[in-house]
Protein backbone atom coordinates (compact mmCIF):
# COMPACT_ATOMS: atom_id res chain seq x y z
CA UNK A 1 0.00 0.00 0.00
CA UNK A 2 1.49 3.37 -1.05
CA UNK A 3 1.28 6.56 1.01
CA UNK A 4 -1.75 7.92 -0.86
CA UNK A 5 -3.67 4.68 -0.39
CA UNK A 6 -2.74 4.58 3.29
CA UNK A 7 -3.92 8.16 3.81
CA UNK A 8 -7.16 7.39 2.00
CA UNK A 9 -7.78 4.39 4.24
CA UNK A 10 -7.28 6.51 7.36
CA UNK A 11 -9.71 9.17 6.15
CA UNK A 12 -12.26 6.53 5.14
CA UNK A 13 -12.06 4.89 8.56
CA UNK A 14 -12.50 8.26 10.25
CA UNK A 15 -15.55 9.02 8.10
CA UNK A 16 -17.12 5.64 8.82
CA UNK A 17 -16.72 6.21 12.56
CA UNK A 18 -18.87 9.35 12.44
CA UNK A 19 -22.36 8.55 13.86
CA UNK A 20 -24.21 11.26 11.93
CA UNK A 21 -23.66 13.61 8.97
CA UNK A 22 -22.74 17.25 9.56
CA UNK A 23 -26.29 18.47 8.91
CA UNK A 24 -29.69 17.73 10.41
CA UNK A 25 -32.25 16.20 8.09
CA UNK A 26 -35.27 18.56 8.09
CA UNK A 27 -37.94 19.43 5.54
CA UNK A 28 -36.81 23.05 5.05
CA UNK A 29 -35.75 22.38 1.45
CA UNK A 30 -38.51 19.93 0.54
CA UNK A 31 -40.53 21.09 -2.49
CA UNK A 32 -43.61 22.87 -1.23
CA UNK A 33 -46.53 25.08 -2.23
CA UNK A 34 -45.81 28.80 -1.57
CA UNK A 35 -49.42 29.54 -0.61
CA UNK A 36 -50.16 26.66 1.76
CA UNK A 37 -46.61 25.53 2.70
CA UNK A 38 -47.81 22.01 1.93
CA UNK A 39 -44.92 19.62 1.26
CA UNK A 40 -45.51 17.90 -2.06
CA UNK A 41 -45.47 14.13 -2.21
CA UNK A 42 -44.06 14.11 -5.72
CA UNK A 43 -41.01 11.90 -6.11
CA UNK A 44 -39.59 13.40 -9.28
CA UNK A 45 -39.45 16.86 -7.71
CA UNK A 46 -37.06 15.47 -5.11
CA UNK A 47 -34.97 13.65 -7.71
CA UNK A 48 -34.75 16.30 -10.43
CA UNK A 49 -35.82 19.60 -8.89
CA UNK A 50 -32.47 20.71 -7.46
CA UNK A 51 -30.66 19.86 -10.71
CA UNK A 52 -32.45 22.64 -12.57
CA UNK A 53 -30.40 25.26 -10.71
CA UNK A 54 -33.22 27.01 -8.85
CA UNK A 55 -32.42 28.47 -5.45
CA UNK A 56 -36.13 28.67 -4.57
CA UNK A 57 -37.70 25.46 -3.25
CA UNK A 58 -41.35 26.43 -3.83
CA UNK A 59 -43.25 24.92 -6.76
CA UNK A 60 -46.69 25.31 -8.33
CA UNK A 61 -48.68 22.99 -10.54
CA UNK A 62 -49.68 24.11 -14.00
CA UNK A 63 -53.32 24.08 -12.92
CA UNK A 64 -52.70 26.33 -9.92
CA UNK A 65 -50.72 28.79 -12.02
CA UNK A 66 -53.68 29.07 -14.39
CA UNK A 67 -56.24 29.26 -11.56
CA UNK A 68 -54.41 32.14 -9.86
CA UNK A 69 -53.85 34.03 -13.09
CA UNK A 70 -50.05 33.83 -12.85
CA UNK A 71 -47.79 34.07 -15.88
CA UNK A 72 -44.72 32.01 -16.75
CA UNK A 73 -41.70 33.44 -18.50
CA UNK A 74 -42.25 32.63 -22.20
CA UNK A 75 -39.03 30.63 -22.48
CA UNK A 76 -39.92 28.52 -19.41
CA UNK A 77 -43.31 27.19 -20.53
CA UNK A 78 -41.85 23.94 -21.87
CA UNK A 79 -39.43 23.48 -18.96
CA UNK A 80 -41.72 21.77 -16.45
CA UNK A 81 -41.02 18.73 -14.31
CA UNK A 82 -43.65 16.02 -14.64
CA UNK A 83 -44.31 13.84 -11.62
CA UNK A 84 -47.01 11.80 -10.00
CA UNK A 85 -48.54 13.56 -6.99
CA UNK A 86 -50.10 12.04 -3.88
CA UNK A 87 -52.49 14.47 -2.21
CA UNK A 88 -55.37 13.91 0.21
CA UNK A 89 -55.27 10.15 -0.34
CA UNK A 90 -55.56 10.67 -4.10
CA UNK A 91 -52.97 9.72 -6.71
CA UNK A 92 -52.61 12.19 -9.57
CA UNK A 93 -50.52 11.09 -12.55
CA UNK A 94 -48.20 13.19 -14.72
CA UNK A 95 -48.72 16.51 -12.95
CA UNK A 96 -46.72 19.39 -14.42
CA UNK A 97 -44.75 21.42 -11.86
CA UNK A 98 -42.97 24.74 -12.27
CA UNK A 99 -40.54 26.34 -9.88
CA UNK A 100 -41.63 29.81 -8.76
CA UNK A 101 -38.47 31.24 -10.38
CA UNK A 102 -40.02 30.32 -13.73
CA UNK A 103 -42.80 32.86 -13.19
CA UNK A 104 -42.44 36.33 -14.69
CA UNK A 105 -41.42 39.08 -12.26
CA UNK A 106 -44.93 40.52 -11.86
CA UNK A 107 -46.34 37.10 -10.89
CA UNK A 108 -43.36 36.20 -8.68
CA UNK A 109 -43.70 39.44 -6.74
CA UNK A 110 -47.28 38.55 -5.73
CA UNK A 111 -46.21 35.33 -3.96
CA UNK A 112 -45.97 35.05 -0.18
CA UNK A 113 -42.38 35.39 1.04
CA UNK A 114 -40.79 32.03 1.82
CA UNK A 115 -39.19 32.62 5.22
CA UNK A 116 -36.36 30.18 5.93
CA UNK A 117 -34.96 29.54 9.43
CA UNK A 118 -31.92 31.54 10.53
CA UNK A 119 -28.71 29.58 11.23
CA UNK A 120 -27.52 29.56 14.82
CA UNK A 121 -23.90 30.17 13.76
CA UNK A 122 -22.06 33.06 12.11
CA UNK A 123 -20.78 32.88 8.55
CA UNK A 124 -17.05 33.21 7.93
CA UNK A 125 -16.71 36.37 5.81
CA UNK A 126 -13.28 35.48 4.42
CA UNK A 127 -14.44 32.02 3.33
CA UNK A 128 -17.59 33.47 1.77
CA UNK A 129 -15.59 35.99 -0.27
CA UNK A 130 -13.22 33.32 -1.56
CA UNK A 131 -16.07 31.01 -2.57
CA UNK A 132 -17.89 33.86 -4.32
CA UNK A 133 -14.79 34.43 -6.42
CA UNK A 134 -14.85 30.85 -7.72
CA UNK A 135 -16.54 30.16 -11.03
CA UNK A 136 -19.05 27.77 -9.53
CA UNK A 137 -22.73 28.10 -8.62
CA UNK A 138 -23.57 27.37 -4.98
CA UNK A 139 -27.22 26.68 -4.23
CA UNK A 140 -28.85 25.82 -0.92
CA UNK A 141 -31.58 23.66 -2.40
CA UNK A 142 -30.65 20.06 -1.61
CA UNK A 143 -33.38 17.95 0.01
CA UNK A 144 -30.76 15.55 1.33
CA UNK A 145 -26.97 15.41 1.28
CA UNK A 146 -24.56 18.00 -0.16
CA UNK A 147 -23.60 17.17 -3.72
CA UNK A 148 -21.65 18.45 -6.70
CA UNK A 149 -23.26 18.37 -10.13
CA UNK A 150 -20.60 18.28 -12.89
CA UNK A 151 -23.19 18.77 -15.64
CA UNK A 152 -23.70 22.42 -14.76
CA UNK A 153 -20.74 22.87 -12.40
CA UNK A 154 -22.82 23.57 -9.32
CA UNK A 155 -22.79 22.66 -5.63
CA UNK A 156 -26.11 21.83 -3.99
CA UNK A 157 -26.12 22.24 -0.21
CA UNK A 158 -28.69 21.69 2.52
CA UNK A 159 -30.02 24.94 3.98
CA UNK A 160 -27.52 26.60 6.39
CA UNK A 161 -30.06 26.30 9.22
CA UNK A 162 -29.69 22.52 9.02
CA UNK A 163 -26.17 22.83 10.41
CA UNK A 164 -25.48 23.29 14.11
CA UNK A 165 -22.01 24.74 13.56
CA UNK A 166 -20.02 26.71 11.00
CA UNK A 167 -17.45 23.93 11.05
CA UNK A 168 -19.97 21.36 9.84
CA UNK A 169 -21.31 23.65 7.12
CA UNK A 170 -17.96 24.71 5.69
CA UNK A 171 -16.57 21.21 5.94
CA UNK A 172 -19.34 20.00 3.62
CA UNK A 173 -19.08 23.04 1.33
CA UNK A 174 -15.31 22.72 0.93
CA UNK A 175 -15.63 18.95 0.45
CA UNK A 176 -17.94 19.47 -2.53
CA UNK A 177 -15.70 22.26 -3.81
CA UNK A 178 -12.86 19.75 -3.77
CA UNK A 179 -14.94 17.46 -6.00
CA UNK A 180 -15.57 20.34 -8.39
CA UNK A 181 -11.87 20.81 -9.08
CA UNK A 182 -11.75 17.51 -10.95
CA UNK A 183 -13.50 19.17 -13.88
CA UNK A 184 -11.54 22.41 -13.64
CA UNK A 185 -8.16 20.68 -13.46
CA UNK A 186 -8.94 17.94 -15.99
CA UNK A 187 -8.78 15.03 -13.55
CA UNK A 188 -11.79 13.32 -15.08
CA UNK A 189 -11.00 9.77 -16.20
CA UNK A 190 -10.40 9.04 -19.87
CA UNK A 191 -9.64 5.31 -19.68
CA UNK A 192 -11.23 2.32 -17.97
CA UNK A 193 -8.25 1.96 -15.65
CA UNK A 194 -8.56 5.60 -14.55
CA UNK A 195 -12.30 5.16 -13.97
CA UNK A 196 -11.72 2.29 -11.55
CA UNK A 197 -9.69 4.44 -9.15
CA UNK A 198 -11.33 7.81 -9.90
CA UNK A 199 -13.98 7.83 -7.16
CA UNK A 200 -11.54 6.61 -4.55
CA UNK A 201 -8.90 9.23 -5.33
CA UNK A 202 -11.46 12.01 -5.67
CA UNK A 203 -12.80 11.22 -2.20
CA UNK A 204 -9.29 11.80 -0.92
CA UNK A 205 -8.98 15.09 -2.83
CA UNK A 206 -12.33 16.32 -1.50
CA UNK A 207 -11.53 15.41 2.10
CA UNK A 208 -8.09 17.01 1.98
CA UNK A 209 -9.60 20.14 0.42
CA UNK A 210 -12.05 20.43 3.31
CA UNK A 211 -9.32 19.87 5.90
CA UNK A 212 -6.93 22.41 4.38
CA UNK A 213 -9.51 25.14 3.73
CA UNK A 214 -11.08 24.81 7.18
CA UNK A 215 -7.58 25.18 8.63
CA UNK A 216 -6.81 28.15 6.36
CA UNK A 217 -9.92 30.03 7.47
CA UNK A 218 -9.55 28.90 11.10
CA UNK A 219 -12.92 27.18 11.11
Amino acid sequence: MNEVDELYEKIQLADESLPTPNFNQTNVNYPKNPYTNEIYEANDLYIYGHRRGFNETCWLTEEEIKAKGLQLKPDEIANFIESDLYQNDTHYRNVKFYNVEQLDKASFDTLPIDVKPTPSWVRNDAAEEVMKAQKITILHNSCSSPRYNPLNHSIHMPHPSQYDTAEGYYNDLFHEFGHSTAKQLNRTPTTLAETVVFARKEALVAELTAIKLCALFKI
